[in-house]
This record gives C-alpha cells, structure tokens and sequence, in this order.
C-alpha cells in the first residue's frame, strides 16, 4: 500500500513538473511577443503590431498588456472602434484573470470607485486607476462620469452636463445611475476617490449633491481626494481649506513642499505622493498620440505653441486681457512659419456668463475672428495633455497648472505678461530700468524689477551694476537700502532675510522668523529712521502679511519683534488692500489704523504705550506728514473721501478741511469706475501752502493754510491717472520728495522718468525746473540685465517672462536675450515640486490607499 502511494506521488509531481515546465516555455514566449510589440509601439510601427499579431495562431492564449499594444496600435492609426474593441478585450481579459485568481484563492477583491465629473479633468486620476487595473487580482474597479451643472448668478443649477463620451475610449466608463448616492452605500466601495474639492461652495459649477464629500463619506471606508490640479511651486489661499478636506480620509499632494500651503488641521491627511497628472503628460511626451487630421497639415514642419487662456488671468483685468489675447493673436499672423495652438480654460464661457457677461459678446467676437482668420487652431478636445505632447513650447499665464505640466518635462515656457499688447519701443527699456530711489538718505541707489541692486557711485545719476539681490528672475524681493557707514543695508519685501552688503557683496543675511506668505509681500518695505534721534541706529519693517512689527539694531545686527494692533495691519477692504500709515514724532513710532482714525503709539523699545482716536467715525488714513521735524501739527491724508485732518497733538486739536476744486474726481486704476478712494499722495510743504499731487485723482491741487480753500495747480506737463505704456504702467503721475529738512523740494514725474527742482513762487504757484542731471544707466546694463530662461519665483521654478528685453515677437523669431533654455535645469529647477516624477505617482498611490483598506 505504502509503494502505491509512493508512485502515485512521483507521476503526479512527475505531471506537475511537466505542466510547469509548459506553463514556462508560454511566459517565455509571451515575453517575446511582448518585446517585439513594446519595440514596435516606442517607434510608432502601428501596423508592424497589427502585421505581427495576425501571426499568432492562438489569438485567445494573449494576455492583457499584448491585447493593449494592439488597441494603442489601432489608436495611433485613427481606428477608435477597433482600438476600443481591442481594449474592452484587454479589460474583459484583465477581469477574468483576476476573477479567476481571486476564486482560487478565496480572497474577497477590494471594490474601488473613481468618481471623475471632467473628462477633461481625467488625468487627475487616470494613472491610479491603471495601477489598480493591472492589480485585477486584488481588486475591482469601477469609473463613473459623474454629472454637473453650470451655475446661475443666484447659485441655482443651470444647464447639467454628462460628459461620459469624452472620456478615452480605453476607459470603460459607467453610467452613473448606478452610482448614485443609495446604490453606493449598497455597494459599499472599500475606497472611493474624486476630484472636486468644492462640493456646494463653486460660484461657476457644481456636481450633483448626493456627490459632495459628506455623502461620499457614508458610503465608503476610504476617500480619497486628489487634485484636479498641478502646481509650479505655489497654492491660492482659497485652497488652503476646502469642503472636501473635512470628509477626506486622505489628501493627495503632488509634493511635501506644498503641505504648508493647506490648513494645519489637516496636515494629517496629506500623502505627499506626487500627481498622476504628471504621469499622464511623462507618458505622453515619450510616445506623442497622432494630431488630427484636420491640424496636421496646419502643423507640419512648424514649431508649435500651446497659447493657454486662464480663469485667474481673465477675470483680474478682463479688458486688458481680451487686448492681450488680440495682440497674441496678431503676432502669430504675422508669423506664418509658427503653428498656434489655442486652447481656453474649459470653464471659460461659463466662468464669464457667471461673473463677466458684460465681455461676453467681445470675447466670443474675438473667437469668431480667430477662426474665421484661421490665425491658428483652436483647441477643445477633452483631454489637454494630448494636445500638450504634440507642442514644442508654452506661452500664457503664470498662475495655472498647466506650466506645472510643461515644466516637469522640460518644454520650454514663455510667462506673458498680460499688460502688453504692442512691440517694445525706443525708450522702453530706459523706463523700465528707471523703477524709482530706494534709499531714505540719498538718490544712489535702485533696485530692478528682478531683483539687482543698481548704485550711482558718484552721486550724479549714473548708475552701475552693483549685485544680484537673489537668485529669481520675479521682482519685489527687496525694497528699501540704507547706508550704515560702509556698509549698506537691504530690507526684504518677499525675502524673509535682511542683506548685509560691500563692496559690491553680499557679506551676511540675517534670518527673520519663518512665516507663510504663499508668495506675497511679508513687509511694507523697509524705512531706516535715521532723522531721528535715538532711532538712528535702527531699521523698523511695517508688517504686511507678516504678523510682528520688525526691528533691526544695526549697532549688533540684532532683531527683535513686536506685537501689532490688528486694525494697523493691512486690510482689504471692498476688494481693496490697505496699510496702516507709520511716521516718527518726538522719540515715538506712530502707527494708523487702516479702517478708523485711532493712532497706535510705541515708545523707543517699541512698546504700545497708548491708543488715540482724532477722529471718531472717521474711515483710516493712507498718509500723515508734519511741516516740522517734531512739530505740534501733524496733517492726514484721507483713504478715502474728499477732504484733509490737521491734529495738533499737543491739543488735541482737529481741523478740517473740505471743498476740493470742482471736476476734482477719482477714477480706479483698473476697473475704471469713479470713486473717492486714495485721491491725494504726499504733499510738498510750505509756510502757508500744501501742493498734494494725485494718486487716483485727476488734478493737482493746492490748499491755503490762512483761508482753508483749496485750489487746481496748473503744471506744465500733463496729469493722468494711468500711463498708456503697458511696459511700464503706473496707476500715478509722480511724487515730491527731499531728503533732509534742508534742501530744495523735488518732484519725479514718472511717466516720462524726469526729475525737477520744485520752487514756490508767490502768488503764481509752483515753478518745475528740470533738472540738467538726469538718471542714465551704463550701457553695459542692457546686456547684464535680460535674465531669459531661468528660474523665476519658488512660485514659478522656470521659464522666461515676457518684458521689454524678450518680446513675444523675439520669442517668434528666435531672439531670446540672456540665458536660452535648458532642458536639464529646467528639469532640475521642478524636482522640488514633484515627488515620483518618474511617471509613478499613481502606483504610490494605488500601492498606499491599497495598504489602508
């Protein structure tokens, strides 16, 4: 019996010797059909693939990933029926394989759920789902388009949309009525992810409501929310906190850098695994899908830009925008060797019916002509990064997603700035270098719109190369310079370190206290008191996002910091921002509140000794101003309304003083609507005369101390509240200045760059004497200054931005002035910004929800 059992043993491991060993000779020669294939497909030989599969015999012994060579085959070659046959093939194949191994094992399949409600937004997704397609063993998947509706001005539901059909035809997408709210906690998915983080709070669109995060929540153990979106560095503070965060077991991030940007409350959620939109466009970018028909003779043999129109971009100055995108226009018909693509935000039409129908008409107008020109091809097929595997390069706004895309595969990037609509012209280049004085003591020094420090050694207006401030080509850094025996001070703006600088160097940073900006301006500039005794040593930063009051004692280096009243920081106020007023008076720092008239005072250790309201009821201050060093009178002006305050703060005593000159009137720089905000900047002080310069407003004026009537001032150039040179605008028309107590009044006329002796003649008001020395820049700067492709901001890793050195029209022709791009750095310069960015962030994904349920 025992011998019996012993040959039963051996034949039937001699069988299963026999069946491995079979089983081994087909994977082996799978894996030759699936090389062959591979190579095929890398070199876009789509019907080597058809050619070669209709050579095996036993058609039904492929398995999946050789059936989905062919359907990419037929997809490459246009036929979309057989390509989706070919996939359905593929999945149906998946299917029952894992089906199969999951019978045999006895194991119950995790059920995964993508609720995408963009086709367009697919991406966001797709790579997850292809890792958990390929896992068919553990898991089921399920993709259902849900719908979506455009939203009226009161937030009602609009037109609702479906977009099933636009998903790629590999996706086999469900009919969402059978995952609705009720069939969903049937179902009860082991995880369920989505991409809308809005739920009921999006003014433009809204999914369905048995959509939103809190009923998704109750029918799964596991959401998992992923971005629609891609960033170069940055976030918007409105996607700090989202409705979908709360509900959210997870937050996928495309990289640890960005978790600062979100709420603290739900740092616990994020999972800084990368972004499958990064996936989708690396995948891509290695084998390029065919162009249509209809854009391939429109594209062969050109270079091809991809022009991207933003929401953010149109809706801040709407007008200039659609001026922009006419002279974008123009510039391509001009240059008929070049292919423009155009592809608008999907949202465009309804975020504009939404929150601008007044531009409606002009921009479908400018569309119509658009195609009517066939100035290039427009864009709207559903998924982008096709369309951005075909391009060569990227023009269009800074803040969107899309340069995410183009930057971490190293295409290059044109930033436009969308202030311009016209070529450069002589003398363009001179006023943008001629930015203003940055120096409390002097007229030597200025800082450039990207950051390098210009200094004018001698003190006669010819100004040099001194140092580079930073290393990014975006501006607003560093504000004010102070001169501190031979050594020379820089202030930070957006920096959070204080320079120390000679001889040309930088010869120490000293740090601030860390804080988050998301990219804006931490401090009012800089000012160095040095007028003043007992502040002479000592340089106080007015806080802008920034949460203390800063002071450098320049004696040791040494900062400290102090609390600040809430109502003298910056404030926005009718969609406008707003700083509290700051000024020295007798051994005290003097803060404004920016919404009231009250007065913060600080003693020389910058502690808040009392609060004083001069004005009960009064709306805040944009300027104060005393006629003497430490006089008894201090003059405000208005943020907004017609009139001037002069307290004497030993008295106590107000006046004021009312009846601007008729047709006096103030205009928004960029919405263009009348108002009374920020009418007057600082005045040039007499002994019985105040002359106020506008800022929003449309004239000089004049006001008599001895009668309290004010008066136009007649000037002998021209005032107008907005320059037409879109290289360098300005909301003003200049500014009085002097430097001391002592010396002659001063105006810059900013417009035209010029500087006058200003001087009182009685009875016949001011006389503008110009001045014989001008500001002039050494001609080596023109060369030193273009940055070209570099990196930009920790916002925007890289590119070129637009400006009167590198035109779009140079862009077109090959003219790129400073440095020219490169792939590598480029490449380097977005390592920071995405994790997995080796086209495996959904894996990391799929692999950690998988690890979760």
């Amino acid at each position: 019996m025992g011998s019996l059992k012993n040959k039963l043993r051996r034949k039937q491991a001699k069988q299963a010797n026999k069946t491995a060993g079979n089983a081994a000779g087909r994977d082996a020669e799978a894996l030759v059909h699936k090389q062959k294939l591979k190579a095929y497909l890398e070199a876009g030989q789509y019907e080597e693939i058809i050619n070669y599969v209709a050579g095996i015999v036993n058609i039904v012994a492929m398995d999946a990933e050789m059936m989905s060579f062919v359907a990419k085959a037929y997809y490459g070659m246009g036929d979309y029926a057989r390509s989706k046959q070919w996939a359905n093939m593929a999945t149906a194949k998946v299917q029952k394989v894992g089906k199969d191994q999951a019978k045999a094992a006895h194991v119950r399949r995790k059920k995964l759920v993508f609720l995408p409600y963009k086709a367009s937004m697919w991406d966001s997704m797709e790579s997850v789902w292809q890792a958990a397609s390929r896992d068919s063993d553990r898991c089921e998947v399920y993709v259902a388009a849900i719908p979506y509706c455009d939203r009226k001005k009161d937030m009602s539901a609009g037109e609702w949309h479906c977009e099933r059909e636009l998903f790629p035809e590999h996706v086999n997408v469900r009919d969402w009525h059978d995952f609705t709210h009720e069939k969903l906690k049937e179902m009860r998915p082991d995880a369920i992810f989505i991409h809308n983080p809005y739920d009921n709070c999006n003014i433009v669109t809204s999914v369905d409501g048995q959509f939103y995060s809190d009923k998704l929540k109750e029918c799964t153990g596991r959401l998992v929310y992923i971005p629609y979106y891609s960033t170069t560095g940055g976030m918007a503070e409105s996607q700090a906190m989202c409705p979908v965060y709360v509900n959210a077991d997870d937050i996928i991030i495309q990289a640890e850098a960005l978790r600062e940007y979100f709420d603290a409350s739900v740092h616990g959620k994020i999972q800084p695994l990368g972004s499958p939109k990064f996936d989708k466009i690396i995948s891509l970018c290695k084998n390029p899908p065919v162009p249509p028909a209809a854009w391939q003779a429109r594209m062969a043999g050109k270079k091809v830009y991809f022009y991207n129109t933003s929401l953010g971009g149109i809706l801040q100055d709407t007008p200039g925008f659609l001026r922009k995108m006419r002279y974008v226009f123009q510039q391509f018909a001009n240059c008929p060797d070049v292919c423009l693509i155009w592809r608008p935000h999907p949202l465009m039409m309804a975020t504009l019916q939404s929150m601008r129908p007044a531009y409606m008409a002009e921009y479908e107008a400018l569309k119509q002509e658009f195609l009517d020109r066939q100035i290039g091809i427009y864009d709207d097929t559903p998924i982008m990064e096709d369309t951005i595997a075909m391009c060569d390069a990227y023009i269009g706004d800074s803040g969107t997603s899309v340069t995410s895309i183009f930057g971490v595969v190293g295409k290059p990037m044109f930033i436009l700035n969308n202030k311009i609509d016209r070529v450069p012209e002589d003398g363009d280049r001179y006023r943008k270098l001629f930015s203003g004085f940055c120096c409390m003591q002097n007229r030597d020094w200025m800082i450039t719109w990207n950051n390098v420090l210009l200094h004018a050694p001698k003190h006669d207006g010819r100004f040099e190369y001194y140092c580079r401030l930073n290393d990014y080509a975006s501006g607003g850094y560093y504000g004010q310079v102070a001169e501190m025996g031979d050594r020379v001070y820089v202030c930070p703006v957006k920096a959070d370190d204080f320079l120390v600088l000679k001889d040309g160097q930088i010869v120490k940073r000293i740090p601030l206290r860390k804080y988050d900006s998301r990219g804006k301006a931490l401090f009012w500039g800089g000012t160095n008191f040095w007028l003043h005794p007992g502040w002479k040593d000592k340089i106080i930063m007015m806080p802008m996002h920034y949460p203390h009051l800063v002071c450098l004692d320049v004696r040791d280096d040494s900062v400290t910091y102090h609390e600040i009243p809430q109502a003298a920081t910056i404030r926005e106020i009718d969609e406008e921002w707003y700083q509290g007023i700051r000024f020295f008076w007798r051994g005290m720092f003097i803060i404004g509140g920016v919404s009231d008239c009250q007065l913060f005072v600080f003693d020389e250790k910058l502690n808040l000794q009392q609060t004083v309201d001069i004005n009960p009821g009064g709306r805040g201050f944009l300027g104060a101003f005393t006629e003497e060093l430490d006089g008894d009178e201090i003059w405000f002006l208005p943020r907004d309304g017609f009139s001037i305050l002069c307290w004497n703060a030993v008295t106590g005593e107000i006046r004021e003083y009312t009846g601007f000159p008729e047709g006096f009137a103030c205009m928004h720089p960029v919405h263009k609507y009348r108002c009374s905000l920020r009418p007057l900047m600082g005045p040039m002080m007499t002994k019985d005369k105040l002359y106020f310069p506008p800022m929003w407003g449309n004239m000089f004026i004049c006001l008599d101390k001895r009668t309290g009537e004010f008066s136009e001032v007649k000037l002998p150039f021209e005032v107008d509240g907005e320059s037409e040179d879109c290289y360098n605008p300005r909301s003003l028309t200049g500014w009085f200045f002097r430097y001391d107590w002592e010396a002659r009044w001063q105006f810059i006329h900013y417009r035209e760059r010029k500087l006058y002796w200003v001087d009182e003649i009685e009875d016949s008001g001011l006389r503008f004497t110009e001045q014989e020395q001008q500001v002039e820049f050494d001609g080596e700067l023109l060369n030193l200054l273009p940055d070209g492709f570099t990196e930009i901001s920790e916002q925007l890793r890289y590119g070129c931005m637009e400006d009167v050195f590198n035109s779009l029209p140079g862009l077109l022709s090959g003219k790129i002035r400073g440095a020219q791009h490169d792939v590598k750095r480029q490449k380097m310069a977005y390592n920071a910004i995405a994790a997995n960015n080796d086209g495996t962030a959904g894996q990391k994904i799929y692999d950690y929800v998988m690890s979760k349920i």
